[in-house]
């Protein structure tokens, strides 16, 4: 009678090295992911920042232009959260939002007023955008 050896199966070597090839090729791809799953959150506070700008320049522009500096006082820093900006920019606000809005000369025309967004990203380091624009009477 003949003895047949089967040496089908796997050994530990193998099975080590196969595992070993897995995480090799893993651990760039969760490092990846990590790294898109931070930028898109940057994005998303970017974005929200820049419609809160928007949302305030459009206020500013639809306000009577005698009004503008005593609605908007002059490089006074407020929450977002406070009555004056949280009907403007909404319930989403990012972390410690701070607005400031401000100009070159409050007695110009055309005024120059530039708006201000600051706020502590999710790492914890501060973020500003602003905007610009021009309003005459």
């Amino acid at each position: 009678m003949k003895i047949i050896k089967n040496n089908s199966g796997m050994s530990l070597i193998e099975i080590l090295i196969a595992s070993a090839m897995a995480v090799i090729c893993i651990v760039p791809i969760i490092g990846s992911y990590l790294t898109v799953f931070d930028w898109s959150g940057t994005n998303r506070e970017e974005t929200v920042a820049i419609m809160h700008l928007a949302n305030i320049m459009e206020t500013i522009k639809s306000t009577p232009f005698s009004s503008i500096t005593a609605t908007f006082p002059d490089n006074v820093e407020t929450l977002a959260t406070t009555a004056q900006y949280a009907a403007i920019v909404g319930g989403d606000t990012l972390v410690n939002e701070r607005i400031t809005v401000s100009y070159i000369n409050a007695f110009s025309d055309p005024l120059e007023v530039t708006a201000r967004v600051r706020w502590k990203n999710a790492r914890g380091i501060d973020q500003t955008r602003y905007l610009v624009t021009k309003r005459a009477k």
